[in-house]
């Protein structure tokens, strides 16, 4: 999670309490992707590979060469 610095909400850990032992017990990782992941998939900006590469502490540029012209509709 460090290596995704700002973004510690592109995993979930979980853990558990064991008041056996008075620690925490690992239990698994999720990826929470953001709903705006869908619209930059769109622009073409691979999302959940930036995550990943920058996990891995690859370098990760800043993508400022993305489409502009992708509109997407919510319903509620």
């Amino acid at each position: 999670m460090e290596a995704t610095r700002p973004h510690f909400d592109t995993v979930h850990a979980k853990f558990i309490y064991d008041a056996e032992r008075q620690d925490s017990v690992f239990v698994e990782v999720n990826p929470r992707i953001w709903v705006a992941a869908f619209l930059m998939t769109a622009a073409e900006i691979n999302l959940p590979d930036r995550i990943v590469r920058m996990a891995m502490r690859e370098e990760v540029t800043p993508a400022f060469d993305y489409r502009t012209d992708v509109v997407t509709m919510t319903s509620r």
